[in-house]
């Protein structure tokens, strides 16, 4: 049968059918197209490509497998961050020159679209006080099934003062011979860094309770609770964060106290420093001077916590090494990279 043959309604039906077919692919090489401008242009995806999630789960039961955080891979970078990192890499590298400090590393994570990256994160620190914050998650936690264990009042007892020659002593501190419950040593603790609070709610937790916390997140912690080396990486101590924000570890209300009162951390002179005075930002610093095998003294000041953007919180880790004798250079380091996160966030997200 010739073409001049064919009936106008089956001619019709096979012209809608090659139509049908040829619409998908007009799409796709559309699509295509699209993707090809938009990267030309510079447009970017605004959920970023991630290729693992690494899921982390709580363990201690049979038949539940509780989820603490869905992406705990090290190392990933993202690459609409990339301007971020270059720059805080190149205030390091002046600092570093300087003579302000020796090493730093970085952990930024913005909070919404999970986009983060990491400077430096081989390198290990001496947490410090940054000790204090899984201290009082863990008070917490055990408090959920033990509530007097916050409001028991005892006598503090003994002489000795665990803040003498602190490099940032409290501004406030626990009287010996007044009577305090945990729950108010947990607040000295957190917003003072009062090391003689800590050192009472230690040992009255016991040290297999203390290490639980690092043991569900997979941190690494050290044989001894005195060792004053370095082990801790400042991604691994941003899950503490993570987790808070979440509220995967504790339960919302604890999760949330938890936060407030890092938020009313007395220290200013880093994160908060680099950033407007009406945001809040629940941080937890941590200083020290450990002595080295040849005499001199290893200076170490981190500065962790969550930045609350009106319009986009993100999560800052900084941690340092220096030799510098005095502390306001290095102090004056974690600021700049304060500011120039918040500067990125703010250009980014208006």
């Amino acid at each position: 049968m010739s073409a001049s043959q064919i009936p106008p309604s089956t001619l019709s039906y096979r012209k809608k059918f090659l139509q049908s077919l040829l619409a998908p692919f007009l799409i796709i090489v559309a699509l295509a197209a699209g993707i090809g401008i938009g990267r030309a242009m510079g447009v970017k995806n605004s959920t970023p490509l991630r290729t693992t999630s690494s899921p982390l789960r709580l363990g201690g039961y049979d038949l539940i497998s509780p989820l603490l955080l869905c992406d705990t891979t090290q190392n990933i970078d993202s690459p609409e961050l990339s301007a971020l990192q270059k720059n805080i890499q190149n205030s390091i590298d002046t600092n570093t020159k300087n003579g302000n400090i020796t090493t730093a590393s970085v952990y930024f994570r913005d909070l919404q679209s999970t986009s983060q990256f990491t400077i430096n994160n081989d390198e290990r620190f001496f947490p410090a006080s940054l000790k204090k914050l899984p201290l009082m998650m863990q008070y917490y936690k055990e408090a959920e099934s033990n509530p007097s264990l916050l409001t028991e009042s005892k006598v503090l007892t003994g002489t000795t003062d665990d803040n003498a020659g602190t490099i940032i002593p409290p501004k406030e501190a626990p009287q010996y011979g007044q009577s305090y419950t945990a729950e108010q040593l947990i607040e000295y603790m957190i917003k003072y860094s009062d090391n003689i609070s800590f050192q009472v709610l230690y040992p009255g937790l016991g040290e297999d309770k203390f290490d639980q916390i690092y043991k569900e997140m997979q941190i690494e912690y050290p044989n001894s609770f005195t060792s004053t080396g370095d082990y801790a990486s400042v991604f691994q101590f941003s899950l503490f964060f993570r987790t808070l924000y979440g509220a995967t570890y504790l339960n919302n209300d604890d999760s949330e106290k938890a936060l407030q009162l890092l938020g009313q951390t007395d220290f200013k002179d880093g994160l908060v420093a680099g950033v407007p005075s009406d945001l809040t930002v629940a941080h937890k610093f941590g200083v020290s001077a450990v002595n080295q095998p040849d005499g001199s003294q290893q200076g170490e000041l981190h500065d962790c916590g969550i930045i609350y953007d009106k319009k986009h919180p993100y999560l800052l880790c900084v941690m340092t090494k220096s030799k510098a004798t005095d502390i306001t250079r290095v102090e004056k380091t974690l600021a700049r990279i304060s500011e120039i996160a918040y500067q990125s966030a703010e250009a980014n997200y208006r």
